[in-house]
């Protein structure tokens, strides 16, 4: 299948090939591409994964609700990156998250188990789909220690910023932009929307931090030392 290399060469499971070994790939590993209108679900919590998808425009959320219908948003994917490798790799009879569209998007799913078993001709391509593979589960696995690092902060103001401080390394800049809207980085950090703006306008009010829209600006040094809620 014919493809933009101008996205494909920027996802990590296609790193260091070419395109040529990317477009044999696609059609060993039984790739399609849907569409989806923003709000439209792509898995359903509590039905089986045994694809991965890849973002190729738009963006993806992944969200859990517990017992009581509460829900947490546990990521948010962009252009170029995967999700549900996890979950197909595990082969998980029951998702225990729901993907939907946090925006219209282009998915391309791809059959998991092609990756995990080699074709018959073992070719070089499908060695470095299995290494990217591992590379990138490697990748997720710290990705979520670092999120319960977030969430073990008691304080909103804890979690911010070590939400914030993630953000600007990950970026390389003081001034992070954030994927989430207010009531989505609330579900993200687990606390109360309007704990979380009452919290951020005393943050701001102390210049610790200050924002607009989804781009927040941290100042070097206070941050840091920042305490308990006030």
């Amino acid at each position: 299948m014919k493809q933009d290399f101008s996205v494909l060469k920027t996802v990590p499971l296609f790193s260091g090939m070419s395109a040529e070994e990317v477009e044999g790939a696609l059609s060993c590993l039984d790739a399609r591409v849907k569409r989806y209108e923003k709000n439209q679900v792509l898995i359903l919590a509590g039905e089986p994964v045994k694809n991965l998808g890849i973002v190729l425009s738009g963006r993806v959320q992944i969200s859990r609700e517990d017992v009581l219908g509460v829900r947490s948003i546990v990521a948010e994917f962009g252009r170029g990156e995967l999700f549900a490798e996890s979950l197909s790799c595990a082969r998980m009879e029951k998702s225990p998250v729901t993907a939907s569209a946090a925006s219209g998007c282009e998915i391309m799913w791809v059959r998991t188990e092609r990756i995990l078993s080699p074709c018959s001709r073992a070719c070089g391509r499908h060695t470095a789909l299995i290494g990217n593979m591992v590379r990138l589960l490697a990748e997720r696995n710290i990705f979520l220690n670092r999120k319960m690092e977030i969430l073990s902060k008691k304080s909103i103001r804890e979690r911010v910023l070590a939400y914030l401080n993630g953000q600007a390394a990950a970026q390389g800049t003081a001034k992070p932009k954030v994927p989430f809207t207010r009531e989505e980085l609330a579900d993200f950090l687990c606390v109360n929307r309007s704990a979380l703006s009452r919290e951020l306008g005393k943050m701001r009010a102390e210049r610790l931090i200050d924002f607009q829209g989804s781009r927040f600006t941290l100042f070097p040094g206070r941050g840091a030392k920042a305490g308990e809620d006030q």
